[in-house]
């Protein structure tokens, strides 16, 4: 539903790297820069190529993620891009005024400078790293925007109809998602199909590799996998208990342990990484928030094996 593919039509290639908030964001990209004129570049799905050839670009330690996005823009330096799109994206929309803050982790934050200081970049591409803050309202991220487009030649003008056109698709996207989410519990409570919803930030469940294949497992097993983007959850009461949760992702992850709590059909399966500050403090709430059923909390470090992985969920599905 997210990686929708684009034709290319022979016009200047911008490289969108398929890492982090991509996952959750990349519709309104997309559309974005086919609307300045730009044709799209995704990087391919991660595997174990793509994963292995990371370690050889980093320069400095971070978090998985972080890691396996080296070689993403290593993937996306072979395809013969002339722009790479590599925001610092700051912070995220606020959805409820009683949340103090509404950021992004600061290895998200500082993506472009990891990138920048292990690559040497050709010296005709340009990269296009702007510092994004839609958490201060929808002006000054027009402004960041119009900025933005006139590293590439593109009018005011020209980028407010953009930003129009990728706001529609990103919502477009946002309504198809909770529609077939709804579609899905409305079919497991009926049928009574066992299910497990995925808690996680959009790329540690999304991405083959980080996600470790436990969607696909799980389905192995006669378990349904429901991704967290298709549970219905508010972060509206969320705000009024906890207004000082200043991770966005943390604030979904809450929102989503609620629902579950509530949700007498799910359990679910928290899937971290190794060195993730924030998740190490949402951790702990999310354990307070699933009080009344058994959940399994898996962290990822890029080492694990399917063995080890496929007991610990076996002995999860034993506890109920």
């Amino acid at each position: 539903i997210v990686f929708q593919p684009v034709e290319l039509r022979g016009r200047k290639r911008i490289g969108i790297p398929r890492v982090l908030f991509m996952f959750e964001r990349y519709p309104f990209w997309c559309a974005f820069f086919d609307g300045l004129g730009l044709d799209i570049v995704l990087s391919d799905p991660s595997n174990s190529a793509l994963a292995e050839s990371a370690l050889d670009h980093i320069s400095a330690e971070a978090c998985f993620p972080i890691t396996l996005a080296h070689g993403h823009i290593a993937n996306l330096l072979a395809k013969g891009i002339d722009y790479l799109f590599l925001p610092s994206l700051i912070d995220m929309e606020k959805t409820s005024d009683k949340f103090t803050e509404t950021f992004n982790c600061p290895f998200v934050q500082a993506l472009p400078y990891f990138i920048k200081s292990s690559f040497d970049f050709p010296p005709d591409l340009t990269v296009l790293a702007p510092a994004l803050e839609p958490q201060r309202g929808k002006e000054h991220f027009s402004r960041q925007l119009a900025a933005l487009g006139r590293l590439i030649g593109k009018s005011k003008k020209q980028v407010a109809a953009a930003l129009l056109r990728a706001e529609g698709e990103y919502e477009k996207t946002r309504r198809r998602l909770k529609e077939r989410g709804r579609e899905v519990l409305e079919w497991v409570r009926s049928e009574n199909i066992p299910a497990l919803a995925i808690l996680s930030r959009p790329y540690n469940g999304s991405d083959p590799i980080l996600n470790l294949n436990i969607p696909h497992k799980l389905r192995e097993m006669g378990i349904l996998a429901i991704p967290m983007d298709y549970l219905p959850y508010d972060r509206t009461k969320l705000a009024e208990d906890h207004p000082n949760i200043y991770w966005d992702c943390g604030q979904k992850l809450l929102a989503a342990a609620r629902f579950i709590e509530n949700d007498p059909q799910l359990s679910a399966i928290h899937i971290t990484n190794f060195r993730c500050g924030p998740d190490s403090f949402i951790t702990h709430l999310i354990r307070d928030e699933i009080r009344s059923k058994p959940y399994l909390s898996i962290e990822v470090d890029g080492h694990a094996s399917d063995t080890g992985i496929i007991t610990r969920i076996e002995a999860f599905l034993d506890s109920f």
